[in-house]
């Protein structure tokens, strides 16, 4: 056995080109998935496990407000196992433009704030709890006071501890804003006691609970009264519901862009191995001839599909744990905040190992099996195709049209008929090449152009702020539109989902069109629902469905009489006449506004949340790039995935060519001319692979932006020809430059020895 194991090192060392591309195959597909599935296990492994620490609630209910022997009979529920009442306030920092999320509760069995550093939070001590984020971008230290503003009541507090809390790992402070503002929006912790000396309401206004099940909201009404709001589940958490929406698109993104180059990097290595041990022949009936054991051989070719493929696959699991994670992670951090984030394998991973080695061990056994069959005479006569009799190809049935084609091109077309399945691999290699450039550059195409529609044609305005005081929209002397936005829960063909409501007055600040690009008159509608929400909801024109606006107990029926193509947000847009006749009165709690500035909106008072249009693209862009990190990864990974795919598809044909070559060497061919017949025949594969690639890639395309994009947002899958040239020229220049260093190798061949084995 001793003396196969040096055989084998003997024959990486010679086809050392073929090892490392299925090596290289191997670890690149292994490097990417496996890299972002650790980071996408990690974070579902680690929220669940941050969840378990701070005590998260399973259920949330709103209230206006109740007295505490509520508790009592909350705990009478069948189903509830624990209470925990609260309540909070949007406080700004004294001085700053600074907001602070103001929380207070009666103990903390649905609410435990993750200690960081200082004091450890108690429910009943004097001082605050600042969020650790917040602190350290505002430079707050542990025994600093500050003083928070809630409607022209200040009230200071001394800093006792800095903590995190599992309801905030996602945390925006404002509708307006994208990602978190670290440094703008907070959170903190404070007595019920000393919340009160800032809150115009004494009583709790928020119950926290845990519970064996969902408690319906009719059991809940019974015990809260007429001051009930509404209720939510984990699922409608934003923390909970951003962490599993950015978990749930890096595991669609990675599994889908990763099946398509794993699909070809198997079906590469495959058949690499195959054609690899079918050049063995010779050795093997030679192996046979010395007395050699057929399960020792079979063992020995196995081998090479074991050892090739299991360190790549390695290799690329150490890599994706060192280079993928980390450069994933620092993005998604910017997102989401959790105290730990650890990098955790994907069983997944380690079946997709499991798989490639299997892959490659079973084309070694396949071929070896194949080698192994008949006497060893007959097998070290190592004939490959020689002895095939190919069927005519089906144009060489018409004299006329044969007669009209040059040697050069017979030879190419008789040559696919006796190598059937090596011509469909390269025009697989040639289309896998392009669906994996376009998927990875038309993806960061698609979104950036959606994100130009929706910053440069469907937000027609300069500012938009947060109406508080409404006496201050008077003072506006602008161009300005105002809305009335809130949740609402949208109920229709037995689903129920929470989306976002606007009641607008009609000065195309927001600019709705229709399908097919023309301008929407909301004035004219009853109302308009967008594409995706209403594709995914399978509503159409004409349909009803039953809206209830948060806060609200009653359902309104609405006709939807329009669908925009509105990118963002995602939801059902009304005119403020129709809001009037079936709503009630409007009170817009937003304004748009055109030629004036942030800071001349500050100084007019009365808002808050105030934002330019540039700053809200440039957090999207930031909210992106968490999308485009992996894009990146995608598109380099796509790129060298092609380039060795290609060549050792290209290598491995002008092996198994080498006799051919020589044959029309000894027939006095010159090297141009040699060279003439390769170039057409990898002409030939690349114009059906770019063909086939061109409409599959784009067709994938579609399918793979329209997977990955947020709930909130559609994307638009798009594509132009710049794209598709640069795609196409670098598979096809990848191809040419590959078969031109394989035909100059034709002045290399030996002619004796290419053609003294079949005798």
């Amino acid at each position: 056995m001793g003396y196969l194991i040096i055989k084998m090192l003997r024959d990486i060392k010679k086809y050392w080109m073929q090892f490392i591309s299925v090596f290289f195959m191997a670890l690149i597909s292994i490097m990417i998935f496996s890299g972002m599935a650790s980071v996408w296990n990690g974070a579902s492994i680690s929220a669940k496990n941050y969840s378990n620490r701070t005590n998260l609630a399973d259920q949330w209910v709103y209230t206006k407000g109740f007295n505490e022997n509520i508790k009592d009979k909350l705990k009478e529920i069948k189903g509830v196992r624990k209470v925990t009442l609260a309540s909070s306030l949007q406080t700004a920092l004294s001085g700053t433009e600074n907001n602070v999320k103001l929380n207070a509760m009666d103990n903390t069995d649905c609410l435990k704030p993750e200690f960081v550093e200082g004091e450890k939070y108690d429910v009943n001590s004097d001082g605050i709890w600042l969020d650790s984020k917040f602190a350290k971008k505002n430079k707050i230290k542990i025994g600093d006071e500050i003083s928070l503003e809630y409607k022209m009541k200040h009230q200071s507090f001394k800093v006792k501890g800095f903590v995190l809390d599992s309801e905030y790992i996602y945390y925006t402070g404002s509708f307006s804003e994208t990602i978190p503002n670290h440094k703008k929006y907070g959170y903190a912790f404070v007595s019920k006691e000393n919340f009160n000396k800032l809150s115009p309401y004494p009583f709790y206004t928020e119950i926290r609970l845990k519970t064996d099940a969902k408690i319906s909201e009719s059991k809940l009404k019974n015990v809260v009264g007429e001051s009930y709001i509404k209720t939510s589940t984990r699922e409608n958490l934003d923390s909970y519901n951003t962490l599993k929406k950015e978990t749930d698109q890096m595991k669609k993104m990675s599994v889908l862009f990763s099946m398509i180059f794993i699909l070809l990097s198997l079906l590469t290595m495959y058949t690499s191995m195959v054609r690899l041990i079918g050049k063995q022949k010779i050795i093997i009936g030679t192996m046979k001839a010395i007395g050699i054991n057929k399960s020792t051989i079979r063992l020995h070719y196995a081998f090479y599909g074991f050892f090739i493929s299991a360190l790549g696959s390695v290799v690329g699991l150490i890599l994706g744990r060192k280079v993928t994670s980390p450069s994933l992670l620092k993005v998604k951090q910017t997102v989401l905040t959790m105290p730990h984030w650890d990098l955790i394998q994907a069983h997944a991973s380690y079946l997709l190992i499991a798989l490639m080695i299997l892959i490659c061990m079973s084309a070694a056994l396949f071929a070896t099996n194949k080698a192994l069959k008949g006497m060893p005479a007959e097998t070290m006569r190592n004939a490959n195709n020689m002895d095939i009799v190919a069927k005519q190809p089906l144009i060489e049935k018409s004299n006329f049209i044969w007669s009209k084609i040059s040697y050069y091109w017979r030879w190419v077309l008789r040559d696919i008929s006796r190598n059937k399945i090596r011509f469909v691999m390269g025009i697989v290699g040639v289309m896998g090449g392009m669906v994996l450039l376009v998927a990875g550059l038309g993806i960061k195409q698609s979104i950036d152009y959606s994100n130009d529609y929706v910053f440069d044609k469907q937000y027609n305005y300069e500012v938009r702020a947060v109406i508080v005081d409404p006496r201050s929209v008077s003072k506006v002397n602008t161009e300005k539109q105002l809305n009335y936005e809130t949740e609402m829960d949208l109920k229709f063909g037995g689903q129920t989902k929470k989306e976002i409501f606007v009641a607008s007055e009609n000065k195309n600040l927001i600019r709705y069109e229709d399908m097919s690009g023309k301008l929407i008159n909301l004035d004219n509608e009853s109302a308009v629902i967008t594409h995706k929400l209403a594709t995914k909801l399978n509503i159409k024109k004409g349909d009803y469905v039953k809206i209830r606006l948060l806060g609200e107990n009653d359902w309104v029926n609405v006709k939807i009489s329009n669908i925009t193509k509105t990118l963002s947000p995602q939801g059902i847009a009304v005119s403020k006449k129709y809001y009037e006749e079936n709503f009630g009165e409007f009170n817009p709690n937003v304004i748009l506004a055109n030629n004036i500035s942030e800071d001349e909106l500050k100084d007019i008072g009365g808002f808050n949340s105030i934002i330019t249009k540039a700053r809200q693209r440039s957090n999207l862009d930031e909210l992106v790039e968490s999308v485009n990190s992996i894009v990146r990864l995608l598109i380099m990974a796509s790129f060298l995935l092609t380039i060795i795919i290609l060549y050792n598809l290209g290598t491995l044909n002008f092996i198994e060519k080498t006799r051919e070559y020589a044959t029309l060497k000894v027939l006095g061919f010159m090297q141009k001319e040699i060279r003439g017949i390769v170039i057409k025949d990898c002409i030939l594969v690349i114009a059906i692979g770019w063909i086939i690639g061109i409409f599959v890639s784009t067709a994938f395309l579609k399918v793979y932006v329209k997977i990955v994009c947020f709930d909130n947002f559609e994307w638009i899958a798009f594509i132009n020809f710049k794209l598709l040239a640069i795609c196409s020229l670098t598979v096809i220049a990848t191809s040419l430059i590959i078969n031109l260093i394989m035909s100059a190798k034709v002045r290399k061949i030996d002619m004796v020895e290419s053609l003294k084995s079949v005798e």
